[in-house]
């Protein structure tokens, strides 16, 4: 899809725009279902995301101030109630075999934000319990209160808005509100006390300062995260990416922590493109997915670069071709999120608020990162277009990424549901025919220039499964989608099949004029057309068939005698919403 060309010049292999439908093969066809995971505890979302240990996925959420642990392989699952900030939305990370959660709450001093909730498996760590082997004396030296955080090379990192006040090794005093513009580092993990991750009794360093800070005037800190180096004598996840609202800066925390003050820590690595979205930040192989102010971005290096021992590092506006969707968002995008499995990009847009207050979307951006592939070569990502049916709250990356486990949380009314992408084609849940729509690119035939009057579409049909209807738009001289034939409708008993030709069109607007043109409907220079179906369908091939006319051929049967060229819209025009599939839980 290439929403940003006009569909006049677009290439012979683009179509204009696609609503539920994805590339198989290098064909078009319904994309996959979504189907229910479990229903979740209703409330407003704060968010969500995966924990995985033990070889088992459990989905942490925090649904109206409470935290909610599902195990999705034995179906269990227990709450802690009233832990946040009812409408605060939340901060997830995985440090190792322990999950915490923050919920990003200031107050007016330290005292009044909210300290995180620690989970190991289903169980609730408390730093404050003297009985517990948890136990943290000193409330300084505990897992800060603060809201992004990241995990790498083997210690945890969160940015934080108070800044420990540090004297003769002991925590005495917190800053005032410095903004969310410096982050703590935590100990480094040991084999044989993994709780050790959770402390931060090391808090001077870099400078003597109590805190990391970043190293120019980027804004709030929103998200963290680390990209795989590429470094020919390194290995693995490389620096810490800390990305603010206006940039992204990194720090060098993979050096020993002795030598971090006499290094050169940290580096700008820009001061635009930053994020607000901490729920969109993934890696992708070697890139950083994230969503910027102008859509979809990617923090990469270049192919040339990263068979080097220095980097040519990039940050790139990679969504211009579904602009018209991204640029919807600009409102909501804290609440953005994007979420990749097996070389699928989806990430929400077109944002509304639901019956329980929070932002959710009507849709999701779909980009395949390999549409189609070879042994050595690699084919460039293709965006299929916009996925719709549901209220999508988050989408998130299933354990491992790539295995093709793809989840979204979706809402309706005060519920909550999770659901999951499925692997092969079928109904939406529940029991929904999906509705799909392709608008392909204007075709000149032979000459842009002359104009011809639509006869007929031919089109090749395969795998269809059970219940399918089609249907067909035109859009020529007048401007406005008209349809060319009434639905058409088959059935598939059993299996899947095959149809073909199936032939769409009729002369029903030989003598029906547009008030623009006052030319018949079905006439232009160019003509572009619009397929939509209910149910599961693979095009195969198409054929268009117009015949050329005269220029000066207008309808000559009255049909608008006494009519002025008013510019009014044709009586048969349609209006296509490209967001009207919705799926009623």
């Amino acid at each position: 899809m290439h929403g940003q060309i006009d569909p006049e010049l677009l290439a012979d292999a683009y179509y204009a725009r696609g609503v539920n439908v994805q590339q198989s093969k290098g064909m078009i066809r319904t994309r996959n279902p979504f189907s229910k995971v479990l229903s979740l505890q209703s409330g407003r979302f704060q968010g969500a995301a995966i924990y995985r240990l033990k070889d088992e996925d459990r989905l942490v959420c925090v649904i109206g101030g409470s935290v909610y642990v599902y195990n999705l392989s034995t179906g269990s699952s227990v709450s802690f109630a009233d832990k946040f900030n009812p409408e605060a939305s939340c901060f997830f990370c995985q440090a190792d075999r322990y999950f915490i959660i923050q919920d990003g709450y200031v107050g007016s001093s330290h005292e009044d934000a909210n300290w995180p909730v620690i989970l190991h498996e289903d169980q609730l760590i408390d730093q404050s319990d003297s009985s517990s082997s948890f136990y943290v004396s000193n409330p300084g030296r505990r897992l800060p209160k603060g809201g992004p955080m990241a995990y790498g090379h083997g210690r945890l990192f969160v940015a934080v808005n108070y800044i420990p006040t540090v004297g003769d090794g002991d925590v005495v005093a917190y800053s005032e509100n410095e903004g969310r513009t410096s982050f703590l580092a935590g100990d480094l993990i040991k084999a044989g006390t993994p709780s050790d991750v959770l402390k931060f009794t090391d808090t001077v360093y870099f400078n003597a300062g109590g805190a990391i800070k970043l190293p120019e005037e980027l804004g709030t800190i929103t998200a963290m995260g680390f990209q795989r180096s590429i470094n020919q004598s390194a290995i693995g996840s490389g620096p810490l990416i800390v990305f603010a609202e206006h940039g992204a800066s990194a720090f060098g925390i993979n050096a020993p922590r002795t030598n971090w003050g006499a290094l050169d820590f940290s580096q700008v690595l820009f001061s635009t493109g930053g994020t607000q979205s901490p729920w969109s930040l993934e890696p992708v192989n070697s890139d950083l997915f994230f969503r910027g102010a102008d859509g979809i971005r990617t923090l990469r290096f270049t192919a040339t670069a990263s068979a080097s021992s220095s980097g040519l590092l990039s940050n790139d506006p990679i969504s211009d071709e579904v602009r018209e969707f991204t640029d919807l968002d600009g409102a909501c995008l804290r609440e953005l999120s994007l979420a990749f499995s097996s070389n699928r990009a989806l990430t929400t847009t077109n944002p509304e608020t639901a019956e329980t207050g929070e932002t959710v979307f009507r849709g999701l951006v779909s980009l395949d990162t390999s549409p189609a592939s070879a042994l050595g070569k690699a084919s460039s990502a293709l965006y299929d277009g916009v996925w719709t049916g549901y209220q999508f709250a988050q989408v998130l990356s299933g354990s491992p990424v790539g295995s093709g486990i793809l989840y979204a949380v979706v809402k309706d009314g005060s519920d909550n549901v999770l659901l999951r992408l499925a692997d092969s084609p079928g109904q939406d849940y529940p029991e929904t025919d999906i509705q799909s729509r392709l608008y392909l690119r204007a075709f000149p035939f032979q000459s842009a220039f002359i104009r011809k009057r639509f006869k007929h579409l031919d089109l090749w049909l395969s795998d269809l499964v059970g219940d399918v209807s089609l249907r067909a738009y035109l859009n020529g001289d007048s401007g406005y989608w008209v349809p060319v034939t009434d639905e058409t409708a088959f059935t598939i008993s059993e299996g899947s099949g095959s149809l073909g030709p199936v032939r769409l069109g009729s002369s029903v607007y030989d003598n029906v004029c547009s008030p623009t043109t006052r030319r018949p409907l079905n006439t232009g220079c160019l003509l572009q057309f619009c397929l939509a179906w209910s149910g599961i369908l693979r095009l195969t091939r198409g054929k268009l068939v117009a015949v050329p006319l005269t220029d000066d051929d207008r309808t000559d049967t009255g049909v608008l005698d006494g009519q002025s060229l008013d510019g009014s819209v044709p009586d048969n025009a349609v209006d296509l919403d490209d967001f009207d599939y919705e799926v009623s839980l």
